[in-house]
């Protein structure tokens, strides 16, 4: 298993590179730079050394292996416009990646327990009025969610602040409106995988024995209703964090949303690349943290990949003779 791990690591490699790649030459491709909007407001010598100071004459290709070299050999972002893209993107980064991770978390906070609720009053009235609100939130756009809670805590019953971070209270609304899809996802993914195994024979049986009904859905439903609820872990993970691009724009919240919108209108290559760095490869480890632990939960999985890799000792086996 450490072996498959360590593949789909070194696979980041050549995954991130080329996303860059193809980021870097759409950025350069786009009508003018921002050195032609320098251009178009000064002249003069001092202007052209500064040109051939930040390599403006270089083509597309060559500035991206520059860049690659210095952030491989330097580990920085380097500098852009005279700005320490260090400074601007790792605090960007962090306020991201917390709220994608209180979104994430409370969608399965919420979702898990409401799923296995709807599954035991199955076609109850809780059951449909569960099942209406994750269909109603998994249609809603984030921005419509954003304007709506924005209305009713903001506007109307002024309890809550609607930009900026400056308290835990900043943190609820964006929170809320991160974890609505993924609340609906997960609420309604737990209800089928515990409504299926909640018909099979075995939890007949152990009703029969007198177990009690709170050991019988943590021990044994639970358990086994993981595996299906875990296969949308990758899902709802990229989701959130998409949605947080959007939401940080909506209540101006300073993370890689708002700085990805900035480096675009500016034509900064340097700067989205930064944030394209950071999306790619949280994206590339989201995918290979929800493999492992869909891995963990399913001893199909593991069964599976024991089999290959003696399937594959074998084929060199008979190939050595």
């Amino acid at each position: 298993m450490a072996k498959y791990f360590l593949k789909r690591l070194l696979l980041l490699i050549p995954t991130l590179l080329l996303v860059m790649l193809v980021v870097f030459l759409l950025v350069y491709n786009l009508t003018g730079t921002n050195t032609d909007e320098i251009r178009a407001f000064a002249d003069g010598d001092s202007l052209d050394q500064f040109f051939i100071r930040i390599n403006a004459g270089e083509n597309a290709i060559t500035k991206f292996v520059r860049y690659i070299y210095d952030l491989v050999t330097k580990g920085t972002f380097g500098r852009s416009s005279g700005i320490d893209l260090d400074e601007m993107l790792i605090p960007r980064m962090k306020t991201t990646l917390l709220l994608a991770l209180l979104g994430f978390l409370v969608s399965f906070i919420i979702g898990i327990p409401a799923g296995i609720y709807c599954a035991y009053r199955h076609n109850g009235t809780v059951d449909r009025i569960l099942s209406f609100l994750t269909l109603l939130l998994s249609s809603i756009p984030s921005f419509c969610l954003a304007l709506l809670l924005c209305l009713l805590f903001f506007m109307e019953l002024k309890i809550l602040p609607a930009t900026g971070l400056s308290s835990w209270k900043h943190y609820i609304m964006p929170t809320l409106v991160l974890c609505g899809g993924g609340v609906a996802i997960t609420t309604r993914m737990t209800r089928s995988a515990v409504l299926e195994i909640l018909n099979k024979q075995y939890v007949t049986t152990l009703r029969a024995k007198g177990l009690r009904e709170w050991k019988i859905v943590f021990v044994h439903v639970l358990k086994n209703a993981l595996i299906p609820i875990t296969s949308v872990l990758n899902n709802v993970a990229i989701s959130v964090l998409c949605s947080t691009l959007i939401v940080e724009n909506f209540f101006t919240i300073p993370g890689i949303g708002r700085l990805v919108i900035q480096a675009v209108s500016n034509r900064n290559p340097h700067m989205l690349l930064g944030c394209v760095l950071f999306l790619a490869a949280v994206i590339c480890l989201i995918t290979i943290v929800t493999d492992f632990c869909y891995m963990a939960v399913s001893p199909q999985m593991r069964a599976q990949y024991k089999r290959k890799g003696r399937a594959g000792k074998s084929a060199k086996g008979g190939l050595a003779q």
